[in-house]
């Protein structure tokens, strides 16, 4: 059985893309995961829901490489295709990270649709979400978009949306 690959191209020619392959190559297999999402046309007042690629201008394949499949995926098509690659060779997907790939988008678990954002409080024990590491504090107060946080290394100013409500134990709210 072939193995899948991974191809990289143009997120605006995915459509152009795809549509060749499907109708010239209906053998290949073809499977990008998609998800639903919330889009207002121009000229439209509420949300329409649309199916979009969770990963733009990447598609998984299985060519035959035995029958030099792989060549009509790259070769003569509307837009630049590429194989991804790694140290010059092109990558090979097992069968198995695709099927759980195919399960968590089925189960909605690849893009999951944003929630209402908890509220925070003043005196609450949150995470603040550092690139390098994760600090818990106590809000000592919000502000717009910021919030003032005193932590052991002293009090920070940070962005909103860098602070989770910490459920751990401690004094204070949880």
């Amino acid at each position: 059985m072939p193995a899948w690959t991974l191809l990289q191209l143009l997120p605006a020619s995915f459509p152009k893309y795809l549509d060749h392959i499907q109708n010239r190559y209906p053998h290949i297999e073809i499977y990008y995961p998609r998800h639903e999402v919330l889009s207002r046309p121009a000229g439209r007042r509420r949300p329409l829901p649309v199916i979009r690629p969770i990963f733009p201008g990447y598609l998984f394949a299985r060519p035959d490489f035995a029958n030099g499949d792989h060549r009509s995926l790259t070769h003569n098509t509307p837009t630049r295709v590429f194989f991804v690659k790694f140290g010059g060779h092109i990558e090979f997907i097992s069968e198995r990270t695709i099927n759980i790939l195919k399960t968590m988008e089925n189960l909605g678990q690849l893009a999951p649709k944003p929630g209402p954002q908890p509220r925070l409080t003043s005196g609450q024990r949150v995470i603040v979400a550092l690139p390098t590491v994760d600090l818990i504090g106590i809000i000592l107060r919000i502000a717009q978009n910021k919030v003032l946080v005193d932590v052991s290394i002293g009090q920070m100013t940070v962005p909103l949306h860098q602070v989770a409500p910490f459920g751990g134990p401690g004094p204070g709210p949880s």
